[in-house]
């Protein structure tokens, strides 16, 4: 489970992979968006989780 804080500055949460998954098919949740596994206490880029780092696009060099 996780938490996110959206563009509108309010925390969402708790949140399944799933459901985030969606979120990030939807564009609702970008590779930016502050997110904290459950169980953490810092805040970093969703991107930087293992889990969802291959659900964004990247842009070639």
């Amino acid at each position: 489970m996780y938490k996110i804080i959206g563009a509108n500055q309010t925390e969402y949460g708790p949140i399944s992979v799933d459901q985030l998954r969606q979120w990030i098919t939807e564009g609702r949740v970008n590779a930016q968006t502050l997110a904290q596994a459950e169980g953490e206490t810092g805040w970093k880029p969703i991107s930087q989780y293992p889990e969802f780092a291959g659900s964004f696009a990247t842009t070639p060099p």
